[in-house]
């Protein structure tokens, strides 16, 4: 009887756990896009400070 109670919690948590995990690596790839493309905008201005140089 325990044991049926038991595993529908257990489910229910281990879902909820794979949904965060899942949820911030979506927002880490977002976050390392987003600073890959202000770094290279970035780049891209100062090379072409140097070009005038």
């Amino acid at each position: 009887m325990a044991a049926t109670v038991k595993a529908p919690i257990w489910d229910a948590h281990q879902h909820l756990q794979f949904e965060v995990k899942s949820l911030l690596l979506i927002l880490f790839y977002y976050s390392a896009a987003n600073l890959s493309r202000a770094i290279s905008k970035e780049f891209s201005i100062c090379s072409c400070a140097l070009r005038r140089l």
